[in-house]
């Protein structure tokens, strides 16, 4: 290994712990706070894949809720028909599913 590689390891390293460190308030919620918590989450998620792709636009449409969602009352959405739409399920514009798999295909090694 590099010494660059194994510089970059060492930091990934470092970021998750303190990441780690951050999250152990949480470990101690109660059941509630978990639940609240995970909704918020969902509804922000739903919101900016609703708003940033034309995709998930029409698959939600316009009804989908912004409290109160459970995962499960979500339409599914099937690898295939992903991929099949994948320009437009991303909410990154300025990525396509051409340039990634060139991405993909340079890739060596564990970059």
């Amino acid at each position: 290994m590099t010494p660059a590689y194994t510089m970059k390891r060492l930091q990934d390293a470092g970021r998750a712990l303190r990441i780690a460190r951050g999250l152990r308030h949480r470990e101690r919620w109660p059941r509630e706070d978990i639940s609240a918590f995970q909704a918020s989450r969902l509804a922000a998620l739903i919101k900016h894949a609703v708003s940033a792709s034309p995709f998930y636009r029409e698959w939600y449409g316009s009804d989908v809720p912004n409290h109160h969602l459970a995962l499960e009352e979500l339409p599914v959405l099937t690898k295939a028909t992903m991929m099949e739409h994948l320009d437009c399920v991303l909410t990154d514009r300025r990525l396509t599913l051409s340039q990634l798999e060139r991405h993909v295909d340079g890739l060596t090694h564990d970059q």
